[in-house]
């Protein structure tokens, strides 16, 4: 398979991700998040998450508060 033809199958999803400000390397931060989702049911203060998983995936506070975010909008299809 080449790079064009992934990409013409997965057109609408990829479609739909650009529409949306999400990243393809977001695929990266899956656990991440869901490391976040496990603790913020916890009921651990969001601060203190985020710090955690700075110093745990070696990503600015900033760039975790990113990722949450984009992870959480709701997706215009």
């Amino acid at each position: 398979m080449t790079g064009i033809e992934l990409v013409k199958i997965s057109r609408e999803v990829l479609k739909t991700l650009s529409e949306n400000d999400i990243k393809i390397s977001d695929v990266k931060h899956i656990e991440l998040y869901a490391e976040y989702e496990r603790m913020l049911s916890m009921r651990l203060k969001v601060t203190y998450i985020v710090e955690h998983l700075s110093e745990r995936y070696g990503i600015s506070v900033a760039q975790i508060y990113r990722i949450i975010s984009r992870f959480k909008r709701t997706i215009k299809i």
